[in-house]
């Protein structure tokens, strides 16, 4: 079982895009800690004060981005990187989505599409050990299929590229894509065909 902390300073959020039904939900997930009022208001000012000693027993941060100062922000960013621990940044000034995975999973999202539908299959799932990705909070089990696309057509790139720096960039683009979804270059159009097939 992993354990998952998230910090929200404005609980009426998720009653904007959350129904009733779907709250009540939440708050049944295995191992998930929901700070509320006061609680919520210490994390906050714990992690901007750069303390991040509550956090050590969560494997997945998520908390309101703009509740956290710069100096917070890079910290948690820092604490996260060397604990690996998995980070999820939402708030509503977010116009697109962000993915990275170097050393640690961090993804920041817009506050509506953070509180989906999906966010509590999605909890449920990363709680219990069956999801590992944070991109299924938003593709589900076809979050790989884009990245492998991309992966295929920069090979196809990669191989007509007269320039060396290029070539090296996609080289290392590649072994980035490679390194995210876990999957061997020999099959990866398989994977692609599989995944097609599914939805």
């Amino acid at each position: 079982m992993k354990h998952i902390i998230l910090i929200e300073d404005r609980i009426e959020r998720q009653k904007q895009y959350l129904n009733d039904n779907s709250i009540e939900r939440l708050r049944t997930i295995p191992n998930l800690n929901m700070p509320q009022s006061s609680e919520c208001r210490r994390y906050i000012e714990t992690i901007n004060d750069d303390r991040m000693n509550d956090l050590n027993d969560f494997n997945l941060i998520i908390i309101h981005r703009s509740s956290l100062n710069q100096k917070g922000l890079l910290a948690l960013s820092g604490y996260c990187k060397e604990q690996q621990k998995d980070l999820i940044l939402f708030s509503g000034a977010n116009s697109q989505l962000t993915y990275h995975n170097d050393n640690f999973q961090s993804l920041s999202i817009n506050s509506k599409d953070f509180y989906s539908e999906s966010l509590i299959d999605f909890l449920y799932g990363y709680s219990t050990g069956k999801v590992d990705n944070l991109l299924e909070l938003i593709y589900h089990e076809n979050w790989m299929l884009g990245y492998l696309i991309k992966y295929r057509q920069l090979s196809k790139t990669l191989e007509t590229e007269k320039s060396l720096e290029n070539k090296i960039l996609i080289e290392e683009k590649l072994n980035q894509i490679q390194k995210i979804t876990g999957i061997e270059k020999e099959k990866i159009n398989n994977e692609i065909n599989q995944i097609i097939a599914r939805i």
